[in-house]
């Protein structure tokens, strides 16, 4: 679709881009990206010849950008800008018939019914029915980007070019806008290029991001591939880590503030631990680095409470998570920041552990075996028939990676099983050893603040030490119950 090769563009006596070459394929979703006066909006203004280049080549459609007539160029490129120009007092309908302008010819430029047809479906695509007989000029922000860009679909163009489209909507809004662009994009099979400020709205929806830097292309690829840490602390100049999104196969960048008001210390402290009739609580003043397996706080985060809940051995619910959630909040304990679990064992039967050395460390365990189970062996079934748990939360101070959380759950999870061997702890079903209880829970929390520890397996100093523990403190909890 388009082709830029070895192209360059000074204004003035400075150069502002160097040598850039890429192309764009039909149906591309192109992000540029990179710091303030890279050059970002100097290339997409080039690509529409506002600007000339020094050197190079622009073509689109296998022809040299230059060889189309201003009009062949208005009707095979459109810009949407951050701004529209609603001073003229146009309705909303006027303005997407601007659109149309561009293919026009001759001298009597009479409206047809196919310049008709085109308006009514944007408006109906875009969901303007209700405001074509509005002034541009009374609509709010997202909603005249919204006409914008109906306006650049009826100018039907095989290229759109958006210079930072969705720097003042708010979310809504540029999430809104993005989804129509993507969408119109895909079905139409034409090509996007987009200037984004937004590296994560960039990485979410463009097919390819360009990196620019100082006038010059110093990367081009899949957002995946662009999304590194190394390449964008070098181009932006700060640290970024790069997290998975949630629940798409996209990459997302976290910044860390500097401020050392963010970074306090917190102490892994046994007073802190409140055990009542009905629940064990610990709240730290700092929020931990948590992975669990909880009924709420479940998978990784960031949490401050943790709570064991005693139920009674017939508890049941056909909503654990929400009826734990209002338990919580009826005790004034924030759900969003808890990691929360049940156990109908005892609660003065928990065991508490602090440890120092090499790592300091706390442990809590509750550990019923009522129906102690080994997986392999025994086919599943849905019904208990004398309920337990092993519950077990685990505190270290010391900066975890996700990686090593996830190592550290392995290691615990084998220590368990070692210590559940040792003690002879039986499927009463199939009298092979079992490997815990149907419904154990499992929360290893990290300060984020002590030493740094890249990996937590058992050939780790750490890994070692957390198996140690957890081998101990669940063989405590269950010699508590006697």
């Amino acid at each position: 679709m388009i082709n830029v090769e070895g192209l360059s563009v000074n204004l003035g006596e400075k150069e502002i881009l160097h040598d850039i070459s890429f192309s764009v394929k039909e149906g591309e979703f192109i992000g540029i990206i990179g710091p303030n006066g890279s050059g970002k909006s100097t290339l997409l203004q080039t690509l529409t010849q506002w600007n000339k280049p020094s050197a190079g080549a622009i073509s689109l459609l296998e022809k040299p950008l230059d060889s189309y007539s201003m009009k062949e160029r208005a009707s095979l490129v459109a810009l949407l800008s951050q701004h529209m120009d609603h001073s003229l007092g146009q309705t909303v309908r006027e303005t997407i018939q601007l659109g149309r302008y561009a293919h026009k010819r001759g001298i009597f430029q009479q409206w047809t019914e196919e310049d008709e047809e085109q308006v009514n479906e944007a408006i109906a695509w875009l969901k303007l029915q209700n405001y074509t007989n509005r002034a541009v000029s009374d609509l709010s922000g997202g909603e005249r980007q919204r006409v914008a860009f109906a306006q650049t679909i009826v100018q039907n163009p095989k290229v759109l070019l958006l210079d930072e489209p969705i720097n003042h909507l708010d979310v809504r809004y540029q999430k809104e806008l993005l989804d129509y662009v993507t969408t119109w994009v895909k079905e139409s099979s034409r090509s996007v290029i987009t200037v984004f400020h937004d590296i994560n709205m960039a990485a979410l929806y463009c097919d390819r991001l360009l990196v620019l830097q100082g006038g010059k292309l110093v990367k081009d690829g899949k957002p995946e591939a662009i999304l590194q840490q190394s390449l964008i602390e070098a181009v932006f100049e700060t640290k970024p880590f790069i997290l998975p999104h949630a629940t798409l196969p996209k990459s997302q960048v976290m910044w860390t503030p500097s401020s050392s008001y963010l970074q306090e210390e917190t102490s892994l402290d046994t007073t802190s631990i409140t055990i009542t009739e009905t629940m064990i609580h610990y709240h730290t003043k700092k929020k931990l680095r948590t992975i669990s397996s909880g009924i709420t706080g479940a998978g990784i985060g960031w949490h401050s409470h943790f709570v064991n809940r005693h139920v009674t051995p017939y508890y049941d619910s056909e909503q654990p998570k929400e009826e734990m959630e209002q338990f919580l909040q009826a005790h004034g304990i924030p759900f969003y920041d808890a990691v929360s679990m049940m156990t109908a064992v005892d609660i003065e039967d928990v065991a508490v552990k602090k440890v120092e050395e090499p790592y300091p460390m706390l442990l809590v365990a509750t550990a019923g075996l009522g129906d102690a189970i080994d997986p392999v062996t025994r086919p599943c079934r849905k019904e208990m028939q004398n309920p337990g748990t092993i519950n077990l939360w685990i505190f270290v101070h010391a900066t975890l990676p996700d990686e090593a959380l996830l190592q550290a759950c392995m290691t615990v999870t084998e220590a368990k099983v070692k210590a559940l061997h040792d003690l002879g702890v039986k499927d009463s079903e199939t009298n092979t050893i079992a490997t815990g209880t149907a419904t154990d829970s499992l929360v290893i929390g990290a300060t984020q603040t002590g030493p740094r520890l890249p990996f937590a397996g058992t050939g780790t100093e750490i890994g070692s030490q957390l198996a140690k523990q957890a081998y101990e403190i669940i063989a405590k909890a269950v010699g508590n119950r006697g």
